[in-house]
């Protein structure tokens, strides 16, 4: 190489390390050092200028790291008068935070020696001294070590020049004086900010001037209104060509608008750049954890269990890799499996249990531990290669707490955006604190949360050291109301062009609030017209028709006219005047004329119950049989059981005490402890299989419930009723279905049959059955668990709702061709109360007319809400409009009735 170009590149190399603040403003500064072609700069930070100096395999310990370190010493160290606190939730954050600011602070705890809680303290420093890794330095340790070294500095570093900085710790400040001492040109860029007392003389200074950009407020209703009116600003200055990187949103409280900012810059285009990273919650590893988390902080439960293993995933050397993704197929997706035992017989019932409960149980077991086992747990889940990132978010939370907290810590946790964006969002708009705007200032700038709660933040003194011990002064020179205003100035003196303030009317939980103090105190050039701009604010209104929409769900929202002109806006809109008119149309059930899935409907296999539902709630049969609907799914572990579990609890331990009865003698033969016996062991193998398929109530509650069915059934059991001749007893006796597979029953389960005068296909259970031992007379009897009726001997079909006595009797003499005679009851075991048909002949011709009518009004397309649409039982309610029974409903009765026309005659039979 010739002289001249050596020289050339001698000139060209100006050493230089840029100290700045922030990941945004390094990434910046990187950016401009590369643009600059400036050959020898280096960007770094105070924390790891420090490091290098004092060698290069060290590092000044991290907060995250600190926690972690914290949260494993606290349960095995000795803190004195803390010890009664340190179990607490937020402990590990509180005392991370209080050893950092002194260690940052350079005050030597020595000098406070004596004081109970100094004491504490200083066994907390040792204990986490002694877990840190080697090469992991508190900030003193870290500067004292730099300072043994300051005659390297000039070498390794060149010129140091601070950027974005309006004060430094304690600390640091020590290290800024060592670099003088070692002959390093320091140069501290203050920008428009003041400049520190304490700064050197032989620092160099370089200034700029303040910027004065044109300044404008605006008060908006909340805080989310204000995220609203921010994202509109932002797509204001795009459209005029502004460059999204010279945009910026900023305010101090960022978890006030996090969650807002969030789901609205989905429709934000080019993107919204979150500088402090999002909640992990929002990731899939965050989803993951979240859902470990549930398990042990709340129990196992299937849903629990479901949800963690899908998100866990099926990876090679994962917990799950021998696993099929269709494992829990086979399992009632009503059963609550809230533990371990039901976990196991609910296997014990599965064809391929055994494979799947090698897998599952070591996790289910682990997993019943709680938050015992969450550490243990989290290692062995997350151990697959393709989880790692899962492993790393379950170890963060665990620094950051004890387990009881994990819900809270999760939601605290952040993680940057995008972890593969090398540009760090410098080309889009970008959402940051106000202290990293004040490191990394742009050009066009909205600052959010300007009220009189919000900006400056109040001071408040450390939790574990308060002033009294260590005077705040000295612990913490700058508290968060002094932060907060420097930043403030920092932002409007190096806004470049223009400068957006806003703030809400009203807080969080409604409360009126006023414009922030700042705008009364001396903020420097900008002051006179800050207030300006404060006192002729703009006043937008929470529902205001925007001048620019920041997406189409914002341009839609709040520009009616133009949403209902779009299709979707025409059908609400005309939905909307559908339900309120008093005529009907399709949008209160008026379909086509046989509609093929209503038709297909109609012509499967129907039940009392569908029958029920086809006689008074002509639209819920379409939504229920037609369109599939079911209500909403069953609570893990419900308070109490509904009147439906509990019939089907009484159902089957009735069939399995009679089968067992009647292997002995008989139930006519049988005594009261000899019923007693078999219902309490029908009640133990019932409560199993229940547990295994459906949710159950706490242990207490569940018991008591399963007292009050053994109770019930003993009751039902020892009214034999009169012996009808050698008779011999059935219990839950199906009839016209070709799923059930029973042999102890008196017919062809499968042989198929219609109603009388109609093609409806009737399949059905029958409760119990007593047939005479010469089958010419039969008895069919339904049980009722509710309370008995007033009026029961009148009763005959309750208006399409007691329907089971005269199919039962009907099926009987269909399916048994040398019946005689059938008694068909309805008996209520509570109150030894029954009654029969007075009339069966003409009550199931009444019941084959209803039928016909209504499966012809179907046939015709009327599909409307019937009688049982009114009551409060219906479980297809949330199909329906909001409030439909005070409204809807209600209003539409009489027109409802009308258009159903005679099929609504049986509403009012007895």
């Amino acid at each position: 190489m010739s002289d001249t170009a050596s020289d050339r590149i001698r000139r060209r190399v100006d050493r230089e390390t840029r100290v700045v603040v922030g990941r945004l403003a390094m990434r910046s500064e990187q950016l401009d050092v590369a643009r600059s072609g400036a050959i020898g700069s280096d960007v770094t930070t105070i924390e790891n200028l420090a490091a290098r100096l004092a060698g290069g395999f060290l590092s000044v310990v991290t907060m995250t790291e600190l926690r972690r370190v914290v949260s494993e010493v606290v349960p095995k160290t000795d803190l004195g008068e803390l010890n009664s606190i340190k179990t607490l939730p937020g402990f590990p954050s509180a005392a991370s935070s209080a050893l950092m600011r002194v260690w940052r602070s350079g005050i030597d705890m020595r000098e406070f020696s004596g004081d109970e809680r100094i004491e504490a303290i200083l066994a907390l420093d040792g204990a986490v001294r002694a877990v840190l890794p080697s090469g992991s330095l508190p900030p003193n340790d870290a500067v004292r070590l730099a300072l043994a070294r300051k005659e390297s500095a000039n070498a390794i570093f060149g010129r140091v020049r601070f950027r974005g900085m309006t004060e430094l710790h304690a600390v640091w400040r020590e290290l800024l004086s060592g670099l003088l001492e070692g002959g390093v040109e320091v140069v501290w860029d203050a920008g428009t900010s003041e400049v520190p007392e304490w700064l050197d003389p032989a620092v160099r200074i370089e200034r700029v001037e303040a910027m004065r950009p044109a300044v404008s407020a605006y008060s908006c209703a909340t805080a989310r209104h204000e995220a609203v009116e921010a994202l509109r600003w932002a797509r204001k200055l795009l459209s005029e060509g502004v460059p999204a990187s010279d945009i910026a949103i900023a305010t101090v409280s960022t978890p006030e608008y996090d969650d807002y900012l969030h789901d609205l810059a989905r429709g934000f285009e080019p993107g919204l750049h979150f500088v402090h990273g999002v909640p992990v919650a929002r990731s899939r590893e965050g989803q993951a954890c979240a859902a470990l988390a549930d398990i042990v902080l709340r129990g196992l439960s299937q849903k629990r269990l479901r949800r963690l293993v899908a998100l866990v995933g099926y990876h090679e050397g994962g917990p799950f890799e021998n696993l099929n993704s269709d494992w829990a197929a086979a399992l009632p997706v009503t059963a609550g499996l809230t533990s371990v035992v039901r976990w196991e017989r609910a296997f014990e019932h599965m064809s391929d249990g055994d494979e799947i409960a090698n897998v599952m149980m070591p996790v289910i077991r682990l997993l019943d531990g709680g938050v015992d086992a969450a550490e243990e747990a989290g290692r062995i889940l997350f151990s697959a290669k393709a989880t790692k990132l899962f492993a790393i978010t379950w170890e963060r939370a665990l620094s950051n707490g004890p387990p009881e907290s994990l819900d809270g810590i999760l939601l605290r946790l952040r993680e940057a955006e995008d972890k593969a964006d090398r540009t760090l969002g410098l080309d889009r708009v970008a959402y940051m604190p106000a202290s990293d705007l004040a490191a990394c200032p742009r050009g066009h700038v909205r600052l959010m949360g300007l009220s009189s709660r919000g900006w400056p933040r109040n001071w408040s003194e450390d939790a574990l050291i308060p002033d009294h011990v260590i005077p705040a002064k000295r612990l913490d020179p700058f508290p968060l109301s002094r932060v907060d205003k420097s930043d403030f100035i920092t932002i409007i003196q190096t806004t470049r062009k223009d400068l957006t303030l806003s703030w809400p009317r009203r807080d969080m939980e409604g409360r009126r609030q006023g414009v922030s103090s700042l705008f009364d105190e001396d903020v420097g050039v900008l002051a006179d017209d800050l207030r300006l701009a404060v006192r002729n604010a703009t006043y937008l209104r929470l529902h205001g028709v925007p001048r620019h929409a920041y997406g189409e769900s914002d341009r839609l929202f709040s520009r009616p006219s133009e949403f209902a002109a779009t299709p979707r806006g025409i059908s609400a809109s005309t939905c909307w005047k559908a339900w309120r008119a008093n005529d009907l149309s399709g949008y209160d059930g008026l379909i086509a004329a046989n509609h093929p899935a209503v038709a297909a409907a109609l012509s499967n296999v129907q039940s009392p119950t569908s029958l029920r539902r086809l006689l008074r709630d002509p639209q819920g049969f379409v939504w229920k049989y037609a369109l599939g609907f079911n209500a909403p799914e069953y609570e893990d572990e419900p308070i109490t059981l509904d009147a439906r579990q509990f019939g089907n609890i009484v159902h089957g331990m009735l069939q399995i005490a009679v089968e067992a009865l009647e292997k002995h003698g008989g139930l006519v033969k049988a005594t009261d402890d000899n019923i007693e016996t078999e219902v309490e062991h029908a009640a133990v193998a019932v409560g199993m299989r229940f547990e295994i398929g459906q949710p159950v109530p706490p242990a207490l509650i569940w018991q008591a419930s399963m007292q009050k069915a053994v109770n019930f059934c003993v009751r039902a059991l020892k009214n034999r009723f009169d012996d009808l001749g050698g008779q011999k007893t059935f219990a839950e006796v199906p009839f016209g279905s070709d799923r059930e597979r029973r042999t102890k029953v008196p017919w062809d389960i499968q042989e198929r049959f219609n109603i009388p005068n109609t093609n409806i296909s009737i399949s059905g259970v029958i409760d119990r059955l007593d047939l005479s031992s010469d089958g010419r007379m039969a008895r069919a009897i339904d049980y009722k668990s509710g309370r008995t009726p007033n009026s029961l001997n009148e009763i005959q079909i309750d208006g399409g709702k007691e329907l089971q006595r005269v199919i039962y009797e009907f099926a009987v003499k269909a399916l048994l061709k040398k019946v005689e005679t059938v008694e068909s009851l309805l008996y209520y075991p509570s109150d030894i109360a029954h009654a029969g048909l007075s009339d069966s002949a003409s009550t199931l011709s009444r019941v084959s007319g209803a039928l016909n009518l209504a499966k012809e009004g179907l046939a015709n397309g009327i599909s409307l809400p019937g009688v049982d649409a009114f009551q409060s039982f219906n479980d297809m309610a949330f199909a329906l409009p909001a409030n439909a029974r005070a409204n809807y409903l209600a209003r539409k009765k009489d027109a409802f009735t009308e258009a159903l026309g005679p099929a609504t005659e049986i509403w009012e039979c007895e």
